[in-house]
């Protein structure tokens, strides 16, 4: 996963927060000036009152139709990288797990009847030729196979929870479970709710996602608005789609970690120790690495992280890149939060035998 698409993500949720923060001053500025005798300032206390509703239901409108677009943007953008980089995780369409093999055969049949209905604008641009081309691709090429990456994305534009956990579950995740397993998202769900979130039902732990979507709808098929929700309220939404947008990355992101650790990774099996919460050192034979490398560290909670080395030492010398022919007892800095009794992975290859 491309870390730039949370950072653009976290920017958009951002810009929203600044349009708030934009109507405060704006509204501050009004009161401040009510009595000004400056022309420009009259004009505007004039117009400022008497447009205030009508600028207030406008500005909570653009407000729910943004903070909706975005996660349904994400959760789109997100799920077919995470298709595409299928094919850089795996040699071979047979090692994909078979759920999203499945999967893919039948979603790709589905979006190929819907271009051929003309049911979607969005699809106009993809042709059914294509698809059936890479479908072929996958059954008789499977060392060259490419996905149908278009065929995951939702198609409905109602992305309540439960159409969000459907469509993880084409692509192998049950997002409930793993969600609850996210320890900065859990903490926050309780929070939020409390103590027993295990217990909740999905509709109480996603409730602010799925009025949102009821929200949305409201307003774009023309429903009049006659409550709008408060600044402190607005803020909560805000919070609960950016703590569930993270959360919804990182299950991709670690869920890509799995794949390469177990498609291109060997265990270290020699640990002589951890130093300062960030020097792994372990011994190793035929192999060579060099800084910039990478480690996959798997915690006790199974959660894995990949860790950059940004140094080597061998008999207490640094080097940029070793090439280590005989069994050596070498230290790498992970740059913190690894211990002892996690388990510690380097990449296949360069003839490693450890």
């Amino acid at each position: 996963m491309k870390i730039t698409s949370l950072d653009d993500f976290l920017r958009d949720i951002n810009s929203i927060e600044e349009y708030i923060q934009h109507i405060d001053l704006v509204n501050k500025v009004a009161v401040n000036t009510r009595n000004s005798e400056e022309e420009s300032l009259i004009l505007f206390n004039h117009h400022f009152s008497t447009f205030r509703m009508d600028k207030r239901i406008y500005e909570y409108k653009s407000i729910i139709i943004s903070l909706y677009g975005i996660i349904e943007k994400y959760v789109e953008i997100w799920i077919t990288e995470h298709v595409d980089n299928l094919t850089l995780l795996f040699d071979n369409y047979y090692n994909i797990p078979d759920k999203i093999r499945k999967s893919h055969f039948d979603l790709s049949l589905k979006l190929i009847t819907l271009i051929n209905e003309n049911r979607y604008n969005k699809y106009s641009n993809i042709k059914k030729e294509d698809l059936l081309n890479n479908l072929n691709l996958c059954v008789n090429k499977p060392a060259k196979f490419k996905l149908n990456r278009e065929a995951f994305s939702p198609i409905s534009g109602n992305l309540k929870h439960n159409k969000i956990v459907e469509s993880f579950e084409y692509i192998n995740i049950k997002l409930n479970d793993i969600l609850l397993n996210n320890k900065e998202f859990s903490n926050y769900l309780i929070d939020k709710v409390g103590q027993g979130i295990d217990n909740e039902k999905p509709e109480t732990l996603y409730q602010e996602l799925n009025q949102l979507v009821d929200f949305r709808n409201e307003i774009a098929h023309g429903v009049e608005v006659t409550q709008l929700l408060n600044k402190t309220e607005l803020e909560s939404y805000i919070e609960f789609i950016t703590n569930y947008g993270k959360a919804i990355f990182e299950t991709l992101h670690e869920k890509e970690i799995k794949y390469e650790c177990e498609n291109s990774y060997e265990i270290i099996d020699e640990i002589i120790d951890v130093y300062n919460s960030s020097i792994l050192a372990f011994n190793i034979e035929y192999y060579k690495i060099k800084i910039n490398d990478f480690v996959i560290v798997e915690t006790t909670s199974k959660k894995l992280i990949k860790k950059r080395i940004s140094d080597i030492q061998l008999n207490g010398i640094s080097y940029d890149i070793l090439d280590i022919n005989e069994k050596s007892s070498i230290a790498v800095n992970l740059n913190n939060e690894i211990k002892k009794n996690y388990k510690f992975y380097l990449k296949k290859g360069k003839e490693c035998q450890i």
